[in-house]
């Protein structure tokens, strides 16, 4: 079943020389030899922990070097069984999880196997207990029924009773005999009597030589064969394993949690803090947004043809006069009501209106709007009555309810008192004009707005406006109409509502200039925010690929461990590497929780002193991406661990 042929190992100095052996199944073979002879060398060799430097070894005739590492992941969990002097179990498991091992790697676990193992061994009643409380004869009792739960066709031990008083020498060595029926079991040990009790063979070495091999006993010919196959792990399975070696390394992960969320928190206050100030900010810029107008002028144009939103790409190069025409003007006019709150409307139409003194007075000097509920946004009615006919016009005064020089003149207003100004008469052409009501802009906008005074002028009706239009012959040059949005989402339907024109209407979009420098400024400062707050978020990530990197260290005998119960290289990578995940996403989760409490407070002291509330704040989308970001960085923290422990050789991990 198992041959070898002049087999050769050196490491520095040759350790086995010209090692000559068939091993059938049935046999119980002892492995004899002084300290440094190569037994516990060849027994790795055999088990496939340990490579040759000459000759051949197979297994069901197939030479070790044409298997696949698959092939010797699946020899080691399902037909070979190993027993070590110093036990090798993973000190924080129980008694059955150690047992489960083997069967847990693949995700078959047998629990009423295992425990029929304990009851042969005689620690049934300790299944629960951490190795660490048991003696070594119950360790190593643990040590083969590990060893036995996938029910092997070999085992090897080596020397399982070199750390036992000879009682117990006996009871382990009784043990091994009792499960050696169709199996090839060879034991390396010190003690001749223990051999030629137990062993059907006993084969000596000295200095890497075999000098006896001795037959006690012909074995029961055993035709059975090693199976070689391939075994498929299921990542659920690896990563109940990372869980509970989370749980069981208390210290250990409770210190790479706390290293790595300390730079989640401060990330994720940072991102709460910039999401609160950018909101508020947003806000006030979409309040203000709907007191900005679109603005179309006939002097405003380009040669290429090109709808301006930005005031500052205007030069003298692009400029051309607005074809603004009757057909522009009435397309403008058919705007969705629903989308804005007032239109305003200046254009010299070369009619005049002479005041009292018969003086001319341009209508252009009026500033006249459009009337609609724009007016009930922004002004108050302070004197008089709503004009309701194009007969009747309105006085815009100043903030102080004075009027501006010019207007007080050419409107040949005696005194200030607003009382003689109602029912002012004033004459346009054939009609005649009185001012009905008096209103000015309300005050809470002049703070939000940021301006002293908007100046004082006349707005008329929309009956005006068009009689004006309708009766002039003017080609709606040195027009100038600004479109009030209702609220800030209309600004976008209001400009595809121009664009669709069939010619191009160029207009200024203050109100995107405005959204496109803040923006500017927003992300200027969010970036700088968060640029800051990652400094401390990659040095956790260092510190946690520090201890992850010291965590490998200290689990080498686990990593050897694993590796000789058939866990593959990749097996070992994704079990660090899940760890580093679920590190990474408690530590993100704690992070999001500190940031939350510490914002408690912030929020407090901001409400207190700006009634801002909640400046620090969280959504759904934030949380995830730090939980996937947290995830990813201490992925990558510990992907050189994860490899490392991957690369390990196993012949150095264990004794």
């Amino acid at each position: 079943m198992i041959e070898l042929i002049n087999l050769r190992k050196d490491y520095k100095e040759r350790i086995l020389d010209d090692i000559n052996l068939k091993l059938n199944l049935g046999e119980f073979i002892t492995i004899l030899g002084p300290s440094g002879s190569g037994k516990t060398t060849l027994l790795k060799i055999i088990g496939m922990l340990l490579s040759k430097t000459k000759g051949t070894i197979s297994i069901n005739n197939i030479d070790y070097t044409k298997l696949s590492e698959k092939d010797i992941d699946y020899i080691h969990n399902k037909e070979i069984g190993f027993i070590y002097q110093n036990y090798n179990l993973i000190d924080n498991l129980t008694v059955l999880e150690n047992i489960l091992l083997p069967q847990e790697i693949k995700g078959n676990k047998d629990y009423t196997k295992a425990c029929n193992l304990l009851n042969k061994v005689g620690l049934l009643d300790k299944m629960n207990e951490n190795v660490n409380n048991l003696s070594g004869g119950e360790k190593q009792r643990v040590a083969i029924a590990r060893a036995l739960i996938n029910n092997p066709k070999i085992i090897l031990a080596d020397e399982p009773t070199g750390a036992l008083d000879s009682v117990t020498s006996i009871e382990i060595m009784n043990l091994l005999k009792s499960f050696s029926k169709e199996r090839l079991i060879i034991v390396v040990t010190h003690n001749k009597y223990l051999a030629k009790m137990y062993a059907t063979r006993i084969i000596n070495l000295k200095d890497g030589k075999i000098i006896k091999d001795e037959v006690i006993k012909k074995p029961k010919e055993v035709k059975e064969l090693i199976t070689i196959s391939k075994t498929k792990y299921h990542l659920k399975d690896i990563l109940k394993i990372s869980i509970r070696n989370l749980f069981k390394n208390k210290g250990r992960t409770i210190a790479t949690i706390i290293a790595f969320s300390i730079g989640i928190t401060s990330l994720t206050l940072t991102i709460s803090l910039t999401n609160g100030f950018n909101k508020e900010v947003i806000d006030y810029e979409r309040q203000i947004s709907k007191s900005i107008p679109i603005t179309i002028t006939s002097m405003l144009s380009n040669k290429d043809n090109k709808n301006y939103i930005n005031t500052n790409e205007i030069t003298k190069d692009t400029n051309t006069t607005n074809n603004l025409n009757k057909e522009m003007y009435e397309y403008i006019k058919k705007i969705d009501t629903n989308l804005i709150s007032g239109v305003s409307i200046s254009s010299n139409t070369n009619t005049f209106l002479p005041d009292i003194k018969k003086e001319i007075i341009p209508v252009t000097d009026f500033n006249s709007y459009t009337i609609s509920n724009y007016l009930e946004t922004y002004y108050d009615l302070i004197k008089g009555n709503i004009p309701t006919s194009k007969e009747e016009v309105l006085l815009i005064v100043n903030k102080d309810n004075s009027i501006n020089e010019t207007l007080y003149n050419k409107l040949n207003i005696i005194d200030n008192n607003l009382d003689n100004i109602i029912n002012k008469e004033l004459k346009l052409d054939t009609i005649n004009l009185k001012i009905t009501g008096i209103i000015k802009i309300k005050e809470e906008l002049y703070k939000k707005l940021g301006i002293d005074d908007e100046g004082s002028s006349i707005m008329y009706t929309k009956q005006l406006e068009e009689y004006l239009n309708n009766t002039s012959t003017n080609n709606f040059e040195n027009t100038l109409i600004s479109i009030y949005p209702k609220d800030f989402k209309s600004i976008d339907e209001i400009t595809n509502y121009l664009d669709n024109y069939k010619d191009t209407i160029p207009y200024i979009n203050e109100s995107k200039i405005l959204e496109e420098s803040t923006n500017t400024m927003l992300n200027s400062i969010t970036i700088i925010l968060l640029l800051l707050s990652s400094i401390s978020l990659i040095v956790s990530s260092i510190m946690q690929g520090i201890i992850t990197y010291i965590n490998v260290l200290e689990r080498k005998k686990e990593i050897g461990i694993l590796k000789t119960l058939g866990t593959s290289k990749k097996e070992i990578r994704k079990l660090f590497n899940l760890e580093s995940i679920l590190i990474g996403f408690i530590s993100s989760t704690l992070g999001i929780t500190m940031s939350n409490l510490i914002s408690i407070p912030i929020n407090k002291i901001v409400y207190n002193t700006t009634s801002i509330i909640n400046i620090s704040r969280l959504n759904i989308t934030n949380i995830i991406a730090i939980i996937i970001l947290s995830s990813i960085l201490s992925l990558l923290g510990g992907l050189l661990s994860s490899k490392k422990a991957s690369k390990l050789d196993v012949s150095d991990l264990l004794i």
